[in-house]
C-alpha cells in the first residue's frame, strides 16, 4: 500500500514538474511578445509624430504655389 502510494506520488510529481515547465516557456514566450509590441509601439509612435509634423508643415510645392502672384493654374500632366 505504502509503495503503491509513493509511486503515485513520484508521478504526480513528475506530472506537476512537465506542467511547470510548460508554463515557464509559456511565460518567456509571452515575455518575448511583450517586448516585441513594445518596439512596434515605439516605431508607430514615432511614425505617428512623423506624420503629424508632415501635417503640420506645408510641403515646400504648395508653398510655392500660395507664394506665387495670381495666375492661370496649369495642368499637371
Amino acid at each position: 500500500m505504502k509503495e503503491e502510494l509513493r509511486r503515485k506520488i513520484e508521478i504526480s510529481k513528475g506530472d506537476f514538474q512537465e506542467r511547470l515547465e510548460y508554463l515557464i516557456r509559456d511565460i518567456n514566450m509571452i515575455e518575448k511578445d511583450v517586448i516585441n509590441i513594445g518596439h512596434d509601439l515605439d516605431a508607430l509612435e514615432q511614425e505617428l509624430k512623423n506624420v503629424q509634423q508632415s501635417i503640420a508643415s506645408p510641403a515646400p510645392e504648395a508653398k510655392k504655389i500660395k507664394d506665387a502672384p495670381d495666375s492661370p493654374s496649369k495642368p499637371l500632366s
